[in-house]
């Protein structure tokens, strides 16, 4: 993702949607003025910065979640939740031309002016995505339910656990529960209060003030109904996880629910050796699907980390040659093991190869796997290749 400034996102969002977006704010009509000589020029930029600071912070502040969402998981987010509250019978405004757009931006914008809701939702999916494996913790044995209605009452009691769970650190007053549906999974975000902290900033006289501010942190709860299980997110270690995931329990489903940690082992050593063959099904659309990054670590010195990588676009380069080239003999010498592999899937194309979607994933031995942050459907096809190559022994990750 590209660093953020509000330059470089006026400079890539669509003219038109630029002038509908500024046209609805208030004292911007010097800027709507500058902007309709032409693209984003600096006599624009001008005006923009002359805006009084409470315009344009908001106005940053939606250009921010611009920012946040110009990605494909980004945009895959977006939609997902357009499906979702389609299928749930809720109302959506999306602007007529949505698909047209050229630019993700462009897209991002355009449903944030029509429904700023669905950007919101997005937002938090596209964050929960964007956690580290290692932060979550997967149980098993729940309900499995056709349907789950999670009610405000759940929420309290919710917000009531979560409270007590960080009562002992001085933080978690206040919490906050918000509950969504994503394709079949429940999420349930619990804002907590965290540490009070103290900002450094100018004031509208542009002189500088201490400011208190007190952030919040989240809690991140995924049911799955049709698996009966349940993944935590959550700042702390593993036995705060089992408490998070009890309280949640408890609350929606009744204490008589045993939870079992789920832990699925994954063995990545078959990757060492460049004979390991990755089959795919071109069913599936998958066109092939090669080992992409490889790290290993000095067996006597952990912090001795060596890693091998091929570029992500160009379909030449292997990565065992280049293992042979740099490191003889990495792949057998007993004194290095295997620790993370990163494996690409590269999909059927009608046109240029090289414009064929691509989706990566990390396994990281021996208990974690970033499949999350595919789309659904490519998560489905990359458990189920796991399995059959026999790096994992388990369809959860």
């Amino acid at each position: 993702m590209s660093q953020y400034s509000p330059r470089s996102i006026l400079r890539r969002l669509d003219l038109p949607l630029l002038l509908e977006y500024f046209a609805q704010r208030p004292g911007t009509e010097l800027l709507v003025e500058a902007l309709r000589k032409g693209e984003p020029s600096q006599e624009a930029f001008e005006a923009f910065e002359a805006l009084p600071d409470s315009e344009k912070g908001s106005i940053e502040a939606d250009l921010r979640i611009v920012h946040d969402l110009a990605t494909e998981q980004g945009l895959k987010c977006i939609q997902q939740e357009i499906a979702t509250r389609r299928r749930l019978g809720l109302g959506v405004s999306i602007p007529e031309g949505f698909e047209e757009l050229k630019g993700i931006e462009d897209k991002v914008l355009a449903v944030l002016l029509r429904d700023p809701k669905v950007v919101e939702v997005a937002r938090l999916f596209s964050r929960a995505d964007s956690f580290s494996e290692r932060s979550w913790r997967r149980f098993e044995g729940l309900p499995r339910l056709p349907e789950l209605h999670l009610t405000k009452e759940m929420g309290d009691g919710i917000a009531e656990g979560v409270k007590r769970l960080y009562a002992s650190e001085g933080r978690g007053q206040t919490v906050t529960v918000e509950r969504y549906k994503r394709n079949d999974l429940h999420y349930v975000f619990a804002f907590a209060d965290d540490y009070r902290t103290i900002r450094i900033e100018h004031d509208e006289r542009h002189a500088l003030r201490r400011q208190p501010s007190r952030p919040t942190f989240e809690l991140v709860y995924v049911y799955d109904p049709g698996e009966g299980t349940l993944e935590v997110f959550a700042r702390g270690d593993r036995k705060l996880k089992n408490s998070a995931a009890r309280l949640f329990t408890e609350v929606v489903f009744g204490p008589e629910v045993s939870l079992q940690p789920q832990a699925p082992t994954y063995g990545i050593d078959i990757l060492r050796d460049r004979s390991t063959t990755l089959r795919v099904r071109h069913e599936d659309g998958v066109a092939f699907a090669r080992v992409r990054k490889l790290r290993f670590v000095r067996v006597s010195d952990w912090s001795r980390r060596i890693t091998f990588e091929v570029p992500t676009i160009g379909l030449e380069g292997d990565i065992y040659d280049l293992m042979d080239s740099e490191l003889r003999h990495s792949a057998t010498d007993p004194r290095y093991e295997l620790t993370q592999a990163e494996i690409q899937l590269v999909m059927l194309a009608a046109g240029e190869p090289r414009r064929a979607e691509r989706y990566r994933f990390m396994v990281t031995a021996p208990h974690h796997c970033n499949l999350r942050n595919l789309p659904d459907g490519i998560q489905e096809i990359a458990h189920r290749y796991l399995r059959d190559w026999g790096v994992s022994g388990s369809r959860d990750s």
